[in-house]
């Protein structure tokens, strides 16, 4: 069972993080990292598609600016603070609304590589919703973390692979001090 707590914070950066309380451990989910991109598409005039804006989850998305599905195509983050991840979340695709999330293309089978020595694949479900996927066996604090779409749902009416946000889940060793919501 997971319950949210009431207070996010707001760190470097302008990025926030999100307390979580699962079975009497608290986590913290954040996106304090950098991101870097393999490619990034081309700004449309207003809209911007840096590899940034997945460090925000309800800015605009990152998209790929390659020719093709965009399979191959990876984000890499960097923390700000190593810690051990528990979890990685992912909004895969563009969520300003349904149409435009089926337009697009979605990462579909991406491969997550932490520090250069351990990896594994996950399978990304083609749903308008954030994906968590567990960190196992894996108890090192992570300072990079290279995200490689190795395959795609295609979007109806544009080849653009794109990723709305990711976050990273690290566990606290004691409740957070959490100052009430004004």
């Amino acid at each position: 069972s997971v319950s949210y707590s009431a207070a996010r914070s707001q760190m470097k950066g302008g990025t926030y993080a999100e307390y979580q309380e699962r079975d009497k451990r608290w986590a913290m989910v954040h996106s304090n990292y950098q991101v870097k991109a393999s490619s990034t598409l081309a700004s449309d005039g207003d809209i911007h598609y840096h590899p940034e804006n997945v460090r925000l989850p309800w800015s605009e998305m990152w998209s790929e600016g390659t020719k093709g599905s965009g399979a191959g195509e990876w984000l890499e983050l960097t923390p700000e603070v190593p810690k051990p991840l528990f979890a990685i979340s992912i909004k895969p695709g563009c969520f300003k609304n349904e149409d435009l999330f089926k337009a697009n293309a979605r990462p579909r089978k991406a491969k997550v590589e932490l520090n250069g020595e351990k990896s594994f694949s996950v399978n990304i479900p083609d749903m308008m919703e954030e994906i968590e996927f567990p960190v196992s066996d894996y108890k090192k604090p992570v300072k990079k973390i290279r995200i490689t779409f190795e395959e795609v749902w295609p979007g109806n009416r544009f080849e653009d692979l794109c990723v709305t946000s990711i976050r990273l889940h690290v566990r606290l060793d004691k409740k957070p001090k959490l100052d009430p919501c004004r």
